[in-house]
């Protein structure tokens, strides 16, 4: 098995066993050691219980994603955290139950020092979290939660406006342009006023007289707080005017969704459709939970539109998600028992930040455990990593090294991941990270002490003595280069160390995308038969012939044409449209064979062989 098969067994079979136990305890630094040295041992040794091994790959390489040539390795440590922050997602849209929310509220409560009325606020907005307390059910979480920067959308209706939080606000600005702060700054108050009940534009917002609250309702709502009159004058004017515009106009917008005034148990829900004047055309959808919590999604009711004047009915929240199964609804219901601006939180308002591989933002209910583990997990610039470690070596002549810039090293991870042959794209990953175990590594990380080529040449063994300059491979190459590689995509010269160890990654036209995948599979075909080969022969003492490369080669190469050709064939393409799309150029490897779906192979590879 390949590394990169290897990397899926770890994946998927053996570090898939452990996530959960993890959201419920998360285990000491140390276990996530010993778990990480069990997989060295066996991606490097293909056994876990191998008494010694040398990773030949930093663990924060193994854990990048395919799409930037890692091996895309969960971290066990982050996946676990992830896991635990999506268990504070699961409080904050109350999907678990309201007997385990109340259970929640009380341990959070006590983990966070405040009071249960404000630890939605706190989790929406983690500024408002000053210190959390140690060795608590929710420690651990709430620390890695403390981090986070929720963000809350650009408000739309009077309702956004209305919920919008007054401090921590990048819209809310002072006069010097800094944000009100909850807390932690000379003269935050904040988290002083939250204590009150009194943290959203709502809260200083008079709906009746529509206009701000006077000053005697806010000393009943804000009693001895220090400086009230200054502070609320200072948020009311840093508030901008077309939010108040929006409060004081007040209208109904299309898309949002009510319930009949006063109805806390509705069976159905309406989305405004129309709006004209004071009256609202709206479209029933039939409700079946979400009074508590989210709900499950909602189907569309019977009937037709319905006409109520804006005065019957009041807003309620509901999310957003995209339609998976036809028939069923694309919304679904949050706490609809009270009203949007009751809500301490509105989650369809509030979206997962933009950070690390997470590159845009989500909104709330769309979040996934693997979108918080994309968030957590720290990117790394590989290829000028790698650059950098190749200009080392100097194997290579530094202006094939220019070429290795990051449009083209991404195109390069792509077409490793595209590649039929996942183990033959392992060899090639292997090479890129300098992870092949030659005589002069293994010499330099071990014991081994023996430099010398394994083939007997009595040269250095390095990857391009290795794949290129061992004299029985010098004249494999020009025997390549005068019999195949002109038929090829993949036509090298034996001199030709960068082409061959780099591939289409430093190849100048790029325009062909479907000669640059040709071209990688074929180096791969004939990479992949050379290591095989010399693995298998050195290990019995054998003497590489120039005979024996040439055989395997052709076999390897005539395995990778039925392969390509079999892909195609299992994406239902019986007339082989993709596969000539690509090889159809190469008469010399592949032919038609009269009938469409038929082919054969070409005169480099076999003079009569079909399939």
């Amino acid at each position: 098995m390949g590394v990169l098969g290897k990397a899926l067994v770890l994946k998927n079979l053996m570090l898939s066993t452990m996530w959960y136990a993890g959201a419920i305890h998360m285990p000491k630094r140390r276990v996530f050691q010993q778990l990480r040295a069990a997989v060295h041992r066996y991606l490097w040794a293909g056994d876990t219980e191998a008494e010694s091994v040398i990773p030949r790959v930093a663990w924060s390489k193994l854990t990048q994603p395919r799409s930037q040539v890692g091996l895309g390795i969960l971290d066990p440590e982050l996946q676990m955290t992830a896991l635990e922050l999506h268990n504070l997602l699961w409080f904050l849209l109350g999907t678990a139950g309201t007997a385990w929310e109340s259970l929640t509220t009380q341990h959070l409560a006590l983990a966070l020092g405040m009071t249960e009325k404000m630890v939605l606020v706190a989790l929406a907005s983690p500024g408002l979290i000053s210190h959390v307390k140690r060795n608590q059910v929710w420690s651990a979480a709430l620390t890695l939660w403390k981090k986070l920067q929720l963000q809350q959308e650009l408000p739309v209706t009077a309702d956004d406006v209305y919920n919008q939080l007054l401090f921590d606000n990048p819209s809310i600005r002072d006069d010097e342009g800094d944000l009100f702060p909850w807390q932690g700054k000379p003269g935050a108050f904040g988290k002083h006023w939250a204590e009150c009940g009194v943290f959203k534009i709502g809260h200083l917002w008079d709906e009746e007289e529509r206009d701000w609250r006077k000053e005697a309702d806010m000393a009943v709502r804000l009693p001895h707080k220090f400086r009230r009159r200054q502070h609320l004058f200072a948020l009311q004017r840093a508030i901008p005017t077309q939010l108040v515009d929006t409060l004081r106009v007040d209208h109904r917008v299309v898309g949002e969704w009510v319930r009949r005034k006063g109805e806390t148990h509705p069976l159905q829900v309406y989305q405004i459709t129309q709006v004209q004047g004071e009256e609202a055309v709206t479209r029933a959808w039939n409700v079946v939970t979400g009074y508590e919590g989210l709900g499950a999604p909602m189907r569309v009711g019977p009937g037709a539109e319905t006409r109520w004047r804006t005065d019957e009915i009041e807003t309620v929240a509901v999310c957003a998600e995209k339609k998976k199964e036809v028939g069923l609804g694309s919304a679904r219901p949050f706490r609809i028992c009270s009203t949007r601006r009751e809500l301490a939180i509105d989650p369809q308002e509030w979206s997962w930040p933009k950070q690390n591989y997470n590159k845009q933002k989500v909104r709330l209910p769309q979040v996934t455990t693997r979108i918080m583990y994309r968030s957590l997990l720290p990117p790394l610039d590989l290829r000028e990593e790698q650059v950098d470690r190749w200009a080392k070596r100097e194997w290579l002549p530094v202006i094939y090294l220019y070429r290795w810039r990051q449009r083209e090293w991404r195109e390069q991870c792509a077409v490793l991941q595209s590649l039929s042959n996942q183990k033959q794209a392992g060899l090639l990953w292997l090479i890129y990270h300098l992870a092949v175990p030659t005589a002069q590594w293994q010499a330099n990380e071990s014991n081994y002490r023996d430099e010398r080529c394994t083939a007997g040449c009595g040269q250095v063994e390095t990857i391009p003595h290795l794949f290129v300059a061992c004299p029985t491979l010098q004249q494999f190459w020009m025997w390549w280069a005068a019999e195949v590689g002109k038929y090829s995509p993949f036509c090298v010269m034996e001199d030709d160390v960068a082409h061959i160890l780099l591939g289409a990654l430093i190849k100048v036209d790029r325009k062909d995308k479907g000669e640059l995948y040709a071209s990688e599979v074929i180096r791969a075909a004939v990479l992949w038969a050379i290591w095989t080969l010399r693995n298998e022969w050195c290990r019995q003492g054998r003497v590489i012939t120039l005979q024996a490369l040439r055989t395997r080669v052709l076999e390897s190469l005539r395995t990778a044409m039925s392969t390509e050709a079999l892909r195609s064939r299992r994406a239902k393409d019986h007339g082989l449209t993709k596969f000539w799309a690509v090889w159809g150029k190469y008469p010399g490897l592949v032919q038609q064979d009269g009938n469409p779906g038929l082919w054969k192979y070409g005169p480099a590879l076999c003079s009569h062989g079909s399939a």
